[in-house]
């Protein structure tokens, strides 16, 4: 069995291993707050666990006890700050400075002017207990799959860990410290053993938070347009079939329209690329405020937009092409605080008349698309077989 020195000794360097783990993944993070957090918190408990355990002949006492419990007490509301950056929550840096001074002015007191190694331990006890506890309870949301896994795995490690300390503080309140001897030991040997536990699924669940977090960004990423924010063509492709698919089974209709955004390349050579770039942007804000929340808008290619509306027949298509035309129209753009007015042509088509191919449905969108444009833009074109004619260069 493990001794209390040993097992003090591997939670000292659990402790620090996981420091120097969090030191390197903050470094080469520049999107992490919590990483930096997690490690500048574990830093200050790192100090404070080793500062503490040394020999009093060592070091000062003020150092020892004054500073090392202040650092403890604010490392580990550092870290708890973490987890509240990681759910998009600030805390108050004052909050930390403030429960770092009270835990060094209580230890300073009861060492310098009242001396009891008694009231210090109640103290460490629930003061870092509670803020365990507070850990925990601040991952109390509801998230999706598999990130809910990671929290609530992090959640058990600060419950493990308030939970033991609180337990050792309500053993001291009723024990006092002239009383207790190998029970004492016993109950420091748990508390340590269950720190070592909850230690562990504190830093393998904030990883896997960080890592669950990265992977849905890159898939986000994978599948939107990093400009507009809307999907990008693979997305609205893999939307599409899907749609297509489940239309087709039901035998419900599915919709079509292709968006173009009229002399586009005028508006680049006006008024820069940052103002194109601003257009195309509000656009997808006018788009996405106009269709249903089943419907889905692609960037199709450099302003050609796709949108797909889920159970759509030919007249409510050409009612949301023809309304969404009329926004835009009537909504110019501003760029800069000037107004930047600008039309769009729309192709429509429906599996109605083409059946539930995509590339089918893309292709007749496209010449209807085509007819706009050639009629003189700034209109909704219904599709009409066979295909006629190329696209027009913008």
């Amino acid at each position: 069995m493990l001794s209390l020195p040993t097992l003090l000794l591997l939670l000292v360097c659990l402790t620090c291993l996981i420091t120097v783990l969090l030191v390197v993944a903050a470094t080469f993070s520049d999107r992490s707050p919590e990483l930096r957090l997690w490690a500048a918190g574990n830093v200050a408990v790192s100090i404070g666990m080793v500062t503490n355990g040394l020999d009093s002949e060592l070091i000062p006492p003020w150092l020892g006890i004054v500073v090392a419990n202040a650092l403890l007490a604010g490392g580990q509301c550092v870290i708890v700050s973490g987890m509240r950056a990681f759910l998009g929550l600030k805390t108050p840096a004052s909050v930390i400075v403030g429960i770092s001074l009270f835990s060094a002015l209580f230890c300073a007191y009861y060492f310098y002017l009242e001396p009891s190694v008694h009231a210090r331990m109640l103290f460490s006890s629930f003061m870092y207990g509670a803020i365990n506890l507070y850990g925990a309870w601040t991952l109390r949301t509801r998230m999706e799959m598999p990130l809910i896994v990671a929290t609530r795995t992090t959640a058990i490690g600060f419950l493990v860990m308030g939970g033991a300390l609180l337990v050792r503080g309500v053993y001291y309140l009723y024990f006092p410290i002239a009383r207790y001897d190998d029970a004492a030991r016993q109950m420091l040997f748990i508390t340590i053993l269950l720190a070592v536990m909850a230690q562990i699924a504190i830093a393998f669940g904030g990883i896997l938070m960080v890592t669950y977090r990265y992977a849905g960004e890159m898939k986000r990423l994978s599948r939107h347009d990093a400009l507009t924010g809307a999907l990008n063509r693979a997305g609205i492709t893999r939307h599409a079939l899907a749609a297509l698919k489940r239309g087709m089974q039901k035998q419900a209709d599915i919709g079509v329209l292709l968006i173009d955004v009229d002399h586009f390349k005028q508006i680049n050579d006006r008024y820069g690329h940052p103002t194109g770039d601003q257009v195309l942007r509000q656009l997808v804000d006018v788009i996405n405020a106009q269709i249903r929340p089943n419907d889905r808008l692609g960037r199709f290619g450099g302003e050609e937009f796709l949108v797909v509306l889920d159970g759509a027949g030919p007249r409510e298509v050409e009612i949301a092409a023809e309304r969404l035309r009329q926004t835009v129209e009537d909504c110019p753009a501003v760029a800069e605080g000037k107004p930047i007015a600008y039309t769009i042509s729309i192709g429509t088509v429906t599996s109605r008349e083409v059946g539930y191919g995509f590339e089918r449905l893309v292709a007749e969108a496209d010449a209807a698309l085509y007819e706009a444009k050639q009629t003189g833009r700034n209109r909704v074109c219904m599709a009409r077989s066979p295909l006629v004619g190329k696209r027009p260069a913008d």
